[in-house]
């Protein structure tokens, strides 16, 4: 991946979160309408409070977890298409090494890891790891609400 195709993705992402990503449309007035919509990126002003995220913040942080989950191949179809997916994908032969228990893993797609996500929201996204491993956070907590668990609940 190229610094140009660097830059190209990360202006792709900031158009994405300021065009279908505002924080008005994230916002929502509790949890009820976070599982009514079933939108696990929205964000409720408990969360935002709870993981101290920042409004303007929050539809970058979005965009790059929906992005990274296309990096990481998670849904079928992918969310995104045509450069932007080119890109993303270009951006999994760059993400680096990380430690595993005294070894050094290399990221393949297959894993679905906050280090990685901390990595990709850093470099494409222009937030700090902190927002992102919050976000992330947020995230995982709200998708257990949104969860269909086998024995029913």
């Amino acid at each position: 991946m190229t610094d140009d195709e660097i830059n190209e993705l990360r202006a792709l992402l900031r158009a994405e979160a300021e065009g279908n990503f505002s924080f008005d449309r994230l916002y929502k007035p509790d949890a009820e309408a976070v599982c009514a919509d079933f939108d696990g990126y929205a964000v409720t002003a408990h969360e935002m409070n709870v993981f101290h995220l920042n409004p303007e913040s929050v539809p970058r942080l979005a965009v790059a977890l929906m992005y990274y989950e296309d990096m990481c191949e998670l849904c079928t179809p992918p969310l995104t298409e045509g450069r932007t997916l080119e890109l993303i994908m270009k951006a999994k032969a760059i993400a680096p090494v990380e430690p595993f228990y005294g070894q050094e893993l290399a990221f393949d797609g297959s894993l679905f890891h906050f280090t990685w996500f901390l990595w990709f929201a850093k470099t494409f996204a222009d937030v700090s790891m902190r927002e992102a491993y919050a976000f992330f956070r947020k995230y995982e907590a709200a998708s257990l609400h949104l969860m269909q668990f086998a024995d029913g609940s």
